[in-house]
């Protein structure tokens, strides 16, 4: 028979489980370790807190209803142009900001980005839903100015520069011009005072078979100190006139910007094709 073993005691038994288990972590750590540990914590969840109660405070400003999916918002680049002025966290500057000018005319200048004129009828919006925050200001021949409350095109006939408002706030626009036209209905017996337009197939009545025969809601009246004016980055106004009547001006003519806006494009796609394109030539107007 061996020599029993001595029982072994219970402060023993409790060391050895103390010894085989894990420290938790805070017994790890000093005092000043646990006090840092407690401040990033609070910070953490103050910051989870903060975006959390700014979310609620943003829905609750734009109406939103938390159990419903918000509603499509329709959006304008007059809106956005009005929305970067009205913004608090926006530059402070007595200018608009040049990235929100030309989200509005972004589509004034067509989709090759090449037309420098917009042509409308007289007090005709510039863009589609303006925002009536908005206003524009206009520079005539001999410096004259002309201011509107809304977007929308001088009620006198000519070429503008443009400018775009709101409140104190102004933002000159210098790679476009606004061409309000003469109305259609100035022309009497095919003439517009001594230039001879002719007549449009249904001006004394009837229906068009297409839109595209319709009357013409106006036209450009052309001088000898705006026919350089561009219209796009290679046409000038001059170079739609027709070649009859060189003694006669002011002279008319009617401009389609979708037709413009498709030689620009042509030009861009032949040059893409690897050919040179110099110069182009418009043969009769």
């Amino acid at each position: 028979m061996g020599t029993p073993r001595r029982p072994t005691p219970a402060a023993d038994l409790a060391s050895g489980r103390a010894r085989g288990r894990r420290r938790r972590w805070g017994a790890q750590r000093t005092a000043q370790q646990r006090l840092a540990f407690d401040v990033a914590a609070g910070l953490v969840l103050g910051a989870v807190l903060s975006a959390w109660t700014v979310g609620i405070v943003v829905a609750y400003r734009e109406g939103s209803d938390p159990g419903q999916s918000p509603a499509p918002r329709v959006s304008t680049v007059a809106r956005t142009v009005g929305s970067s002025l009205t913004d608090p966290r926006a530059p402070a500057t007595a200018y608009l900001d040049d990235a929100a000018v030309r989200g509005l005319i972004d589509e004034l200048h067509g989709e090759s980005g090449k037309l420098r004129a917009v042509i409308r009828a007289p007090n005709a919006d510039l863009a589609e839903e303006a925002d009536p925050a908005l206003s524009a200001s206009f520079q005539g021949a001999g410096g004259r100015e002309v201011a509107r409350d809304a977007l929308v095109a001088p009620a006198d006939p000519g070429v503008y520069k443009l400018a775009v408002q709101m409140g104190k706030l102004r933002r000159p626009v210098d790679d476009l011009r606004i061409i309000t036209m003469v109305p259609f209905a100035e022309k009497k017996n095919g003439h517009i005072g001594l230039y001879y337009l002719g007549s449009w197939p249904y001006e004394n009545g009837g229906r068009p078979r297409r839109p595209s025969y319709a009357n013409p809601s106006g036209f450009i009246e052309v001088t000898l100190q705006n026919r350089t004016t561009p219209v796009s980055d290679h046409f000038r106004l001059g170079d739609f006139l027709t070649k009859d009547q060189p003694a006669v001006w002011p002279k008319y003519v009617l401009v389609e910007p979708k037709l413009l806006d498709k030689l620009e494009l042509t030009i861009e796609e032949l040059r893409k094709e690897g050919h040179r394109v110099d110069h182009v030539f418009v043969m009769s107007g």
